[in-house]
């Protein structure tokens, strides 16, 4: 449901149309690590390396990422933004963070704190051996 309610909003929007909940996510990490490999993009998510492969390749298409060499490692290719996407970036930011307050309104704000607490603490669970997080003593 949540990736449906992503999906729309970010369909109402001529240039993001076609990104979905994970497509941004992809691009927020692309972003803020400036170029990474896929291996990495892979790890940072926790997918296998084949559905990075099958997303980038999308981005890559639809003009938001692009593949350049890797200046330490001539075997390797890096994955970064499209000059064009970097500068509008703010953009695809707003609707992300429209997308989120919308998504929360409905909780007050005691019920957010609430909520954030029991996903750390569901992070700090079995869910820590997924996310390379330790595990929580309580």
């Amino acid at each position: 449901m949540v990736h449906r309610f992503a999906s729309s909003k970010f369909s109402k929007h001529p240039h993001f149309n076609k990104l979905s909940g994970p497509r941004v996510g992809v691009l927020f990490i692309v972003h803020e690590s400036g170029a990474i490999r896929m291996g990495d993009l892979a790890t940072k998510l926790m997918v296998a390396p084949r559905t990075v492969t099958d997303v980038v390749d999308g981005l890559e298409r639809d003009g938001f990422l692009r593949r350049v060499p890797d200046p330490t490692d001539r075997r390797a290719m890096l994955i970064e933004l499209m000059p064009s996407i970097k500068e509008n970036f703010g953009k695809i930011a707003a609707v992300r963070k429209q997308f989120v307050e919308e998504m929360f309104s409905v909780l007050a704000p005691d019920e957010r704190t609430e909520f954030i607490r029991l996903l750390i603490k569901l992070q700090k669970g079995p869910l820590s051996k997924l996310a390379g997080v330790p595990e929580c003593a309580d």
